[in-house]
């Protein structure tokens, strides 16, 4: 609905005046002066007519939409009484502050204008970035007299108006903590605390400001300041004023300044002088977002503070809210959303439990209305209760939680609490460059937020609600149990006993190369280094016999998963490398398998006359003007391409295998005597011209794909299969490896697997029976693992097909029961892939098939909401629309229609299943011979855009990479044939 602010505002103002002031309500009052007063009910009080049909009230206006209330006619004593009234969330004259939450499609600037209204904050202006997931919060704050409020009540891009109760606090200030935890035995914490040598994570402490020297600001601006000068023992980064004019993010109260401290204070900075305190996670870059000051502690200014870290939520990694507002009248709906807003994006968002002796979700123990403690009972935050270091007890004023949140994204002891930190008696920097001790959930927040810093600086960022999720589960699963620490219970009600925060091992990744490039110098080796620990790489020359390891360089972790290289300076060597990282043991070797005897012939087997490998392909053109028309880059895409399914199923694909076919006469299939070392470009490559290694075209490719005239097309979007037996002279550990930029897979096979992953089998009806529909699964492949929901089991399931009513799953499932145990059948539609696919696992369904509803090939299907995608439990996948008719066009057969979907249940030595960009890698396996004897191999390679190159060899045990059936020493064996069956 579209309003024209003057007209709607001008009928709004008539229609309150013609309401006469009410009569006297039945609550006792005194002589006092009435007033006009607004009423806010809690959100959970959907029937207003009844709320205030009880009350007995006469009133002037109802609101039923945006906002739960209505407006009367009261005097003070009367609106006091009516305050204790626990279906209230709020009572206050006319005009009331408020927060004002739109809906996601409106455009907050453009609606304060129409409006006429000029409010200090308006919330999601900002342009949304091409990385942003999910939805932003946006609206405004103001104070709104009823004429306005009746206005918004109907306004449909309005989509909550709620009370700005103007009672945000701090939780009590000022690190003691740091031995409880176990902080200095954890190498992640031991960083050099130098500015050079520091955490390098990005935290936003939302707070009352941290210490800075506003007299070193040459732009004095409240948004995106850069700091030049701040608390010495503080790496303050950016500071941001939204409170009280003036203080740009300076700290003049000292509690952001003291947690501030507990996170991140460096023992070792410049001018640091004799403070002797250590954050948690030293020297990271802090953000100071005042949003707290001297006489503004609203609502309003914390939201412009979230705002603002969504703003940059591609920088920031961490919040540290200790913060709290349990009064009853929070604005939780809009808190809500402007928190997810942040953790969408990959932030963790801390919280403090606060210091009522309550339960974070009210006296009603229901988490989710206007009583809770905000933000602590918010699911997306991670809420941290204190707890005395010194006497392991619980400190007695620390909230709790006696119930779970609604959803649960994380599992824990403490219920609603996610982990205990130390909190009593805590010392810390304070403002005008001193110390000073604390006492509150504040300052248990600030460690649980440093120890957040330290396990992303060990495996990186968060990238989506999902991973923010993960990381809590994962700090909740390795802390302390209260019955370690003889908490629990204890005097008074704790509800849930929160585990004590703790840093570990388990964190830290294996170390592990990820590339070995040769270089004049040798070789230069690339492995991930966690800040805090020492590396030491060796080598040998072989790994037979009583081989000795020799250090080759030793280097310490520094920054968050930065690469390190090491180049062996003796040119020309062959060896063997390995790291080893103290106290962890050295990283352990590749799991192998063995190759089934089941498929072994003897030795010499191979028929001499046909060495090498059979070769098939299938290219299949795209439409030049539509680049979704193209197959998605995934090995079990290359597998359906190969069995027809694409060619056959897909209507925008002519069924067509447009590769040149002319030399393919062996049954399908083009011979190549010579090893295979293929491709158009040599960059990357481990076999070039330059080394005596001529590299060939792929058979068929270039093939007739008359739609592009540039080569770069025309050698395109092809999957082929490569069959051969290798011959191992003895038994023993082997090692391969393939050299390509494009997704493969190597089996020990002669044939294709009878059952493809992400296809769907129709194994009744038997009029169906035997159709396969491809599909593209919404668990995407490596590395981008786009998406939602986990992928289909190694066990296919079995089950029957159910059309949903409505088809879409948008609004309901009116077939709920019937999808219990069963396939989910879902047309795309209006809404998001995963709120179709969450509201068919909420009746009951294992698994969901989407129908794409336009002429296209499937994707993989993204979430709209970080938070609806990461509760979904179920596979899924999409298939093109016109295998969804195909599907449609049996469900009434009799016995219903019944599919099995699944990966591929085929053994498989190696793979990579992702893209690799620019440049080509080598990715090695290794397995076991059995007996020595000749063996089937079967490659499946899948290639996209540009350049290719595909290369397969094996690396002898001094480390020389040789191509399969090459004519050098040592080259293994290949054939097209063997002589012998097994």
């Amino acid at each position: 609905m579209i309003h024209s602010f003057t007209h709607s505002l001008a009928a709004a103002a008539a229609l309150f005046a013609a309401y006469p002031l009410s009569a006297a309500a039945t609550l006792p009052g005194t002589n006092a002066s009435p007033g006009i007063y607004i009423v806010f009910l809690h959100r959970r009080e959907t029937n207003v007519d009844a709320v205030v049909k009880e009350l007995g009230f006469d009133p002037i206006v109802t609101f039923h939409r945006a906002l739960k209330g209505f407006t009367v006619e009261l005097d003070s004593d009367m609106a006091t009484t009516l305050r204790r009234d626990n279906r209230v969330a709020f009572v206050g004259e006319s005009p009331v502050k408020s927060i004002v939450m739109l809906r996601p499609d409106a455009d907050p600037a453009a609606f304060v204008e129409e409006l006429g209204l000029h409010p200090r904050f308006v919330y999601g202006a900002w342009r949304r970035p091409a990385w942003f997931k999910g939805d932003r919060f946006k609206g405004f704050a103001y104070a709104l007299d009823v004429p306005t409020l009746m206005t918004l009540d109907q306004d449909d891009r309005v989509r909550t108006v709620e009370p700005d109760s103007g009672k945000v606090r701090v939780t009590d200030q000022y690190p003691a903590g740091i031995m409880r935890m176990g902080l200095p035995s954890f190498p992640v914490h031991q960083v050099t605390n130098t500015w050079a040598d520091i955490i390098n994570v990005d935290v936003a402490v939302l707070d009352t400001g941290i210490q800075i020297d506003t007299t070193a600001l040459t732009n004095k601006v409240p948004f995106n300041t850069t700091v030049h000068e701040a608390h010495p023992a503080l790496n303050v980064f950016k500071a941001v004023g939204l409170a009280d004019p003036g203080y740009y993010g300076d700290d003049w109260d000292g509690h952001g300044t003291a947690m501030a401290g507990v996170i991140g204070g460096a023992n070792d900075g410049p001018d640091y002088g004799s403070f002797n305190i250590v954050g948690v996670a030293p020297g990271v870059r802090l953000w100071s977002v005042q949003v707290l000051g001297p006489t503004q502690k609203a609502w309003a200014n914390v939201l412009a503070g979230l705002d603002y870290i969504a703003q940059h939520a591609d920088q920031i990694e961490v919040v540290n809210a200790s913060l709290e507002d349990s009064t009853g009248s929070t604005p939780y709906a809009a808190g809500e959303q402007a928190v997810l807003s942040i953790v969408n994006q990959g932030t963790v968002f801390v919280a403090g439990a606060g210091n009522d002796a309550g339960g974070i979700c009210g006296a009603d123990q229901v988490c989710g209305d206007e009583d809770d403690a905000l933000p602590a009972a918010l699911p997306e935050v991670m809420t941290v209760s204190a707890m005395d270091p010194t006497t392991d007890k619980m400190w007695d004023q620390s909230n709790f939680s006696v119930v779970s949140k609604d959803p649960s994204y994380v599992t824990s002891p403490g219920l609603g609490v996610d982990v205990a930190a130390p909190g009593v008696n805590i010392l810390s920097t304070y403002k005008d460059s001193s110390t000073g001790f604390g006492t509150g959930t504040s300052d248990a927040t600030a460690y649980v937020t440093g120890l957040v810093a330290l396990y992303i600086a060990a495996n990186g960022r968060a990238t989506n609600a999902a991973g923010v999720y993960h990381i809590r589960q994962e700090i909740v699963d390795h802390s302390l149990p209260q019955t370690q620490w003889a908490s629990y219970p204890n005097t008074g009600n704790y509800g849930g006993p929160a585990p004590l925060a703790m840093p570990s091992e388990a964190w830290v990744p294996q170390p592990r190369f990820y590339s070995e490039s040769r270089t004049p110098q040798g070789v230069a080796l690339s492995f991930a280094a966690v800040p805090g620990y020492q590396y030491r790489v060796q080598y040998t020359d072989s790994l037979s016999g009583s081989n000795h390891w020799a250090d080759l360089a030793v280097t310490n972790g520094v920054g968050r998963l930065m690469t390190v290289i090491v180049k062996d300076p003796a040119p020309g060597e062959k060896r063997f490398y390995r790291l080893q990282r103290p106290p962890s043991q050295p990283v352990p070797a590749l799991p192998t398998m063995t190759l089934p005897l089941s498929l072994r012939t003897a030795v010499g087997s191979g028929v001499a006359s046909q060495p090498g490998f059979r070769f098939r392909v299938v290219q299949l053109p795209r439409d030049p003007l539509d680049v979704s028309s193209e197959i998605a880059l995934y090995v079990e895409n290359a597998e359906q391409m190969l069995a027809g399914l694409w060619a056959a199923n897909v209507s925008l694909i002519p069924g067509t295998n447009t590769a040149d076919l002319s030399s393919f006469t062996d049954g399908g299939y083009s011979d190549i005597p010579g090893q295979i070392n293929m491709g158009d470009t040599f960059g990357g490559a481990d076999f070039t011209p330059a080394n005596g290694h001529p590299m060939d075209p792929v058979p068929g490719i270039p093939g007739s794909f008359a739609q592009h005239t540039t080569p770069e097309y025309e050698a395109s979007d092809f999957a082929a299969e490569i069959l051969t037996y290798v011959e191992f002279p003895k038994a023993g550990l082997y090692t391969m490896g393939v050299n390509t930029g494009d997704p493969f897979r190597v089996m020990p096979a002669e044939t294709a697997p009878g059952f493809l992953g992400d296809t769907i089998y129709v194994t009744q009806p038997a009029a169906a029976a035997g159709i396969r529909i491809p599909g593209m699964p919404t668990l995407g492949p490596a590395p981008t693992f786009e998406g939602f929901g986990p992928p289909f089991p190694k066990e296919a399931l079995t089950a029957q097909l159910v059309y949903v009513n409505p088809s879409d799953a948008c609004s309901g499932v009116a077939n709920c029961a019937e999808l219990a145990g069963k396939i989910a059948l879902i047309d795309r539609g209006a809404c998001d892939f995963d709120s179709q696919v969450l509201n068919v696992q909420n009746c009951g369904a294992i698994a969901a098939v989407v129908v794409d509803n336009v002429a296209e090939t499937p994707w993989v299907m993204g979430m709209g909401d970080l938070s609806v995608g990461s509760q979904i439990a179920i596979p899924s996948l999409m298939i093109s629309q016109a295998d969804g008719e195909l599907l449609k066009s049996h469900l009434a057969d009799p016995g219903g229609l019944w599919v099995s979907i699944g990966q591929d249940p085929e053994e498989i030595l190696g793979e990579f299943d992702g893209i690799t960009g620019p440049g080509r890698v080598d990715t090695t396996f290794s397995f076991e011979v059995p007996e020595a004897g000749v063996y089937p191999f079967r490659l499946v390679w899948d290639h996209g855009d540009g350049g290719y190159d595909l290369e397969w060899f094996s690396v002898d045990a001094a480390g020389n990479r040789i191509l399969i059936n090459d004519s050098v020493p040592g080259a293994l064996k290949a054939y097209r044939e063997r002589t012998s069956s097994p």
